[in-house]
């Protein structure tokens, strides 16, 4: 029976073991013909095999719980020197822009005119090098560049919410659209 399986932590389960084996020594003890025969091995030599047994199951704890310690100070220490995230997510948008729109119903990726009834979302368009590249900022940034706890690089200024084609929306990441 594998010693882990009704205990909630490695610590738990190391009690569970000892409480296991202290009963088991106790049913072996002289004067208790449980186990006493003569195929059966001494007194002495069942300890013995119980203590390494026990032995090693709190050696394998030991290496549990000192490789979650070490996956918690790692954890712990990324924290500590990344910090929080200052600067909004944004995610450069590929467009082809050989076309040009004849309606004020564009989409910003592929420049196609958009029927007014037709399905669409929206980005929130941030220019970088004074207009020349577009780049979506992250909708779950929004809320927080909106309240000024993110920013955006100092050559880009926010265009604010842009149409986009279903299609090039999928192209762009659906993770990377606002709802109409």
């Amino acid at each position: 029976m594998n010693f882990h399986q009704n205990a909630q932590s490695p610590q738990q389960a190391l009690h569970l073991e000892l409480t296991s084996v202290t009963r088991r020594l106790a049913a072996r003890a002289p004067g208790n013909d449980g186990l006493v025969g003569q195929d059966s091995p001494s007194p002495q030599d069942s300890l013995k095999l119980e203590l390494a047994d026990v032995d090693r199951r709190i050696g394998n704890l030991k290496a549990i719980l000192a490789e979650k310690l070490e996956k918690r100070s790692r954890i712990l220490m990324v924290l500590e020197t990344e910090g929080p995230r200052t600067e909004a997510r944004l995610k450069f948008i590929d467009f082809d822009a050989r076309r040009d729109p004849k309606t004020p119903f564009w989409c910003i990726m592929c420049q196609k005119d958009l029927k007014p009834d037709q399905a669409h979302k929206l980005v929130r368009l941030i220019l970088t090098d004074h207009g020349a590249w577009p780049h979506a900022m992250h909708p779950d940034d929004v809320a927080s560049f909106d309240a000024g706890e993110l920013t955006i690089p100092e050559n880009a200024h926010d265009h604010g919410a842009v149409r986009i084609g279903m299609d090039c929306a999928k192209k762009l990441g659906l993770a990377w659209t606002l709802a109409p």
